[in-house]
């Protein structure tokens, strides 16, 4: 019921681009409120048994991909940050993009937006990548690998540096089919993001 009711859109600021109006360009500077909002619902997921056990059904039974909300992978993250929920978080994640519910799609719109409360949740999102990409299903590792992507294009050097690294890891775990996935995402990385990865 909070999942539906909560505006939680003016929390999200597209990335700019160079057609961007001014009133985006200042929308996304004054976003402080944006952060407040989200960092309130990630205080409340981690200390709340409740919300945070609510949220993950109200997640699980959304049964389009359309209907998600940029919130429910925002608290995907968020919960797959505290021990406690990350193994539960997998599952969900692996379940939704096995049934198609979570495709490429929903990466690319949820990166597509300045997030003020992003840096907190960096960590989270590395590590249910790496979880990912380990995956013996095609569909769920194919998912990572565009997780992986997407997050390096929105972050910065530093935890852009971090991503190659935990890439080069899945390369030097000798899991062939996660070796594989790994150097797929680098050969792509240099491909798109020459600069970057010099």
């Amino acid at each position: 019921e909070i999942r539906d009711k909560l505006d939680t859109e003016s929390c999200f600021v597209p990335i700019p681009t160079a057609s961007s109006t001014p009133h985006q360009l200042q929308s996304l500077k004054s976003n402080n409120g944006g952060y407040v909002v989200l960092e309130c619902i990630k205080s409340s997921l981690e200390r709340i048994k409740l919300v945070a056990d609510g949220w993950m059904k109200a997640i699980e039974l959304v049964d389009e991909e359309e209907d998600h909300k940029l919130i429910d992978v925002y608290v995907i993250f968020a919960l797959h940050g505290f021990p406690a929920k990350s193994k539960a978080v997998r599952t969900l994640v692996s379940n939704k993009i096995k049934s198609k519910k979570f495709t490429e799609n929903i990466i690319a719109n949820f990166f597509g937006y300045k997030i003020p409360a992003m840096k907190n949740l960096f960590r989270s999102i590395l590590s249910l990548c790496e979880h990912l990409l380990c995956s013996t299903s095609p569909t769920v590792s194919y998912f990572a690998q565009q997780m992986y992507r997407y997050a390096f294009a929105a972050s910065d050097v530093f935890k852009q540096q971090e991503i190659v690294e935990a890439l080069i890891s899945h390369v030097g775990d000798g899991m062939v089919n996660e070796c594989d996935c790994a150097l797929e995402v680098m050969e792509s990385l240099v491909e798109n993001h020459r600069t970057e990865m010099e």
